[in-house]
């Protein structure tokens, strides 16, 4: 494995994992003070759209209405589209416009770069955008979260230069211009990989847990989107153990986030209700997860439960098996056949979730070769994978 002096992650292989919560399956809570514990353009329901912003509604499938309860999906066929190569991109999908927007990361040498992005997953088109406002690369291990109605990226922390750094970064996306601004600094101070996720309902962002030259933080805080000021709503006593490396969502028939993954111990997840706000409390759900990886936990509506792409990698493979949970039957496992996202695989890319055409993507990377080591080739595409019902 190539050496460097920004801290590297495996991501070439990914399982997913559903975790059904239909009206009648709740997940179970566990006291994490109990000592005997071993501690397609369809809106979405919860996300408003841009008013001017016209959403088509694909013809193959219908119009999501909310949690529906289906069955798992299968992994369908993969769609390679051609792109500028970075390595750790910072990216997110807007799905009003069905493009992905890549907002940073690094170019052949590991050089940082300024450039940004947008591919449109229907033409295959690539644009770069004009870029005015705030200067500078985007930071590395930076967390972004799509702001749909401000047609926006926020983008929480990271590395700069070296050293953690405390922005919050605001990216409005019209057309094909980008224009950075920067919100009020991360009230827990300088800190990289950060879980946050968009509270759509109360117009907000949480985010918890990463590290910094303070140390990891467990505080709990919200970004008032209307505003770009942050609240801390939670003292770090209330919160899960501080690790970094986890990911978040939010539960649309609970009104809760789910935290799940980490650094520590990766059988851990919690629940942060929201409606009335209360402390994180510890999630009995076994994921059975490969440690110590980066991941994205998403909402699927159509199933009803929570997809999580946990990214890893073996001695011999470089490509997506999927496996699929549901926490009323945490022990019945569906594995379906591998997705073979590339001929040579992806090391450190970045992945999204498409929640309207129910889509997994693939962003970037470098090539990793059968034997499972980075090769510092970049690879300048990326894949589209269709979950089918």
């Amino acid at each position: 494995m190539r050496a460097s002096s920004i801290p590297r992650f495996a991501s070439v292989l990914a399982c997913i994992a559903v975790l059904s919560c239909g009206a009648r399956t709740e997940l179970t809570v566990v006291d994490p003070s109990d000592a005997s514990v071993d501690t397609a353009r369809t809106p979405r329901v919860d996300v408003a759209q841009p008013d001017d912003r016209p959403v088509d509604v694909p013809t193959d499938r219908p119009p999501l209405t909310g949690c529906r309860a289906e069955a798992i999906p299968r992994a369908g066929p993969v769609t390679n589209i051609a792109a500028p190569g970075r390595t750790e991109p910072v990216a997110v999908y807007d799905p009003a416009t069905n493009r992905v927007i890549v907002l940073g990361g690094m170019v052949a040498g590991h050089a940082r770069t300024t450039e940004m992005y947008a591919v449109d997953l229907e033409t295959h088109r690539v644009q770069v955008l004009a870029r005015t406002g705030e200067s500078g690369p985007i930071p590395l291990f930076a967390q972004p979260v799509w702001d749909a109605p401000r047609h926006r990226a926020i983008v929480i922390g990271g590395v700069q230069i070296g050293r953690a750094s405390a922005e919050t970064l605001a990216i409005v996306i019209d057309g094909n211009q980008a224009t950075v601004s920067r919100l009020e600094d991360y009230p827990a101070g300088p800190v990289q990989q950060v879980a946050a996720a968009i509270d759509a309902p109360r117009a907000r962002i949480i985010a918890t847990g990463g590290a910094g030259i303070e140390g990891r933080t467990s505080a709990t805080f919200a970004l008032v989107l209307a505003t770009g000021r942050w609240q801390r709503i939670l003292e770090p006593t209330q919160g899960p153990p501080a690790v970094t490396l986890r990911t978040m969502a939010y539960d649309p028939t609970t009104h809760r986030m789910v935290l799940t993954g980490g650094t520590v111990d990766d059988s851990l997840s919690y629940a942060l209700p929201l409606e009335p706000l209360g402390a994180w409390q510890r999630l009995d759900v076994p994921l059975r997860l490969l440690p110590r990886t980066p991941r994205v936990l998403a909402w699927d509506d159509r199933v009803c439960g929570f997809l999580l792409v946990s990214s890893g990698g073996t001695a011999t493979r470089c490509v997506h098996p999927t496996r699929f949970f549901r926490t009323d039957a945490p022990d019945d496992v569906t594995s379906l056949a591998d997705i073979d996202v590339s001929a040579l695989g992806r090391f450190s890319s970045a992945t999204l979730y498409d929640p309207v055409r129910e889509r997994l993507i693939f962003v970037g990377g470098d090539e990793c070769t059968t034997a499972g080591v980075a090769n510092d080739v970049l690879v300048e595409s990326l894949d589209v994978v269709t979950l089918v019902h």
